[in-house]
């Protein structure tokens, strides 16, 4: 069996116990270990090439001076306030019973990061919002979409409420994405055990799932694991959200940027608002 490695980026907002709580969860299933990402905000000093005729050589260069110290007062505050976010978050993670966990404090921007570690992981973790809009429930987190942009692997966006996953719902449309997305979730995943239902929205009878389709799907059973077709007509949003709050789904799988007929709802904003009125975690994959 490949070892599994999860890569967790966290910031220290209301939601980071809630990611390190599925960390764990997914982490006790599949033997998997966790390497932690907390990235600081870079402090530069402003550019005040436009003061030049206002203030003289003296005063400019006192105030750049001044700019520098208060960009590394900044600094090292943010540091320590990194450390503890970190340590904070691998304490939890060893209450939990995890073991192999790595820790990791960058500086610079978060898809940087993830573009250069991104190749050890098998499955990046994210919150659903981040800390500076952690309370603003009517937006997603800063860095989200820069990091589902940026990454070449499937993303896990928790939620707020950390639950167990027993059960996942694919919003499948034949696309890449989501072959991809069914590859790994019917294969060696983090996810252990799980029942897999597949939804397909059509607008019409004629364009759901063939027998072809179908058969070609369980080919990717690799594990054996329980799979239920969902055949639906009307909006796909709705659809989904419909079944998300009626029954009884621990997870929605994505493909975030297909490129069929549901192609407009797979991209962009529309994506965004999907996983914010999501009710569970959401795995997304390109």
């Amino acid at each position: 069996m490949k070892h599994i490695n999860l890569i967790a980026f966290i910031d220290g907002s209301a939601h980071t116990p809630v990611l390190c709580e599925y960390a764990a969860q997914l982490a006790m299933k599949s033997n998997a270990s966790i390497k932690l990402y907390h990235v600081l905000e870079s402090y530069t000093v402003t550019d005040k090439n436009d003061l030049s005729g206002a203030i003289n050589l003296g005063a400019r260069t006192k105030l750049m001076d001044e700019l520098v110290r208060e960009g590394e007062k900044k600094s090292k505050a943010a540091l320590v306030q990194g450390r503890k976010v970190i340590e904070d978050a691998k304490k939890r993670l060893e209450e939990l019973g995890c073991i192999n966990i790595e820790m990791r404090l960058r500086t610079g921007e978060i898809e940087v990061s993830l573009k250069n570690k991104e190749s050890g992981g098998d499955l990046i973790l994210i919150g659903k919002r981040g800390n500076k809009n952690s309370e603003t429930k009517s937006r997603l987190g800063y860095n989200f979409e820069r990091i589902v942009r940026a990454s070449t692997k499937p993303v896990f966006v928790s939620n707020s409420i950390c639950k167990e996953i027993n059960h996942v719902l694919v919003a499948y449309d034949g696309s890449l994405p989501s072959i991809r997305l069914l590859k790994y979730l019917l294969g060696q995943s983090a996810f252990g055990e799980l029942a897999v239902s597949i939804l397909v929205v059509s607008k019409v009878a004629k364009d759901r799932l063939g027998q072809e389709q179908k058969s070609f799907i369980m080919g990717l059973n690799q594990r054996n694991r329980s799979i239920n077709f969902i055949d639906a007509t009307g909006d796909p949003k709705d659809q989904i959200i419909e079944r998300l709050r009626h029954q009884r789904y621990d997870m929605l799988a994505i493909g975030a940027y297909g490129h069929s007929k549901l192609r407009q709802f797979f991209i962009g904003s529309t994506t965004s608002a999907l996983i914010h009125a999501s009710p569970v975690p959401v795995l997304l994959s390109k």
